[in-house]
């Protein structure tokens, strides 16, 4: 694991050393973005890029943007939504939302449509919400329950 880090750090680096420039991206799209090599439960990126799919929730300004990691994996509970994407059935992490930099980005995948994007919204606004109650995941099934 130690090797992860030093990889990722070396290529933190190169990304940092990108010049500003114009770049052009929206809300909605789904960018392959170099996530990193991360600690704990956090979302790792795959690969020698560090990357994985990342959905553009909310677009701050030309540099930033607030981001939804996606899996292959097959998740169920109030922190996650199902979406049908160009490679098939995915899941977006709706807990691990997290502000990016262009520099993190790849290449972007595919826009999803209105009607999920909506759907993704509503669904990470009402997990953040005062009034949704607290829920933990069953280890290993994914399955939602109140403490």
């Amino acid at each position: 694991m130690i090797k992860r880090f030093f990889d990722w750090t070396r290529l933190k680096r190169q990304l940092d050393l990108v010049k500003e420039k114009e770049f052009s991206f929206s809300e909605g799209q789904i960018w392959w973005c170099h996530t990193g090599e991360n600690i704990g439960h956090e979302l790792n990126g795959k690969g020698t890029g560090f990357a994985r799919p990342v959905l553009i929730l909310k677009k701050y300004d030309q540099y930033t943007f607030l981001g939804l990691p996606l899996t292959t994996k097959n998740k169920f509970g109030t922190w996650y939504v199902s979406l049908y994407t160009k490679a098939g059935l995915r899941t977006v992490v709706l807990s691990q939302e997290r502000t990016f930099g262009y520099r993190r980005m790849q290449n972007r995948i595919q826009h999803v449509s209105k009607r999920d994007e909506n759907y993704i919204r509503t669904m990470y606004l009402k997990l953040h919400s005062k009034n949704q109650p607290r829920t933990i995941t069953d280890a290993g099934r994914g399955e939602s329950r109140n403490p």
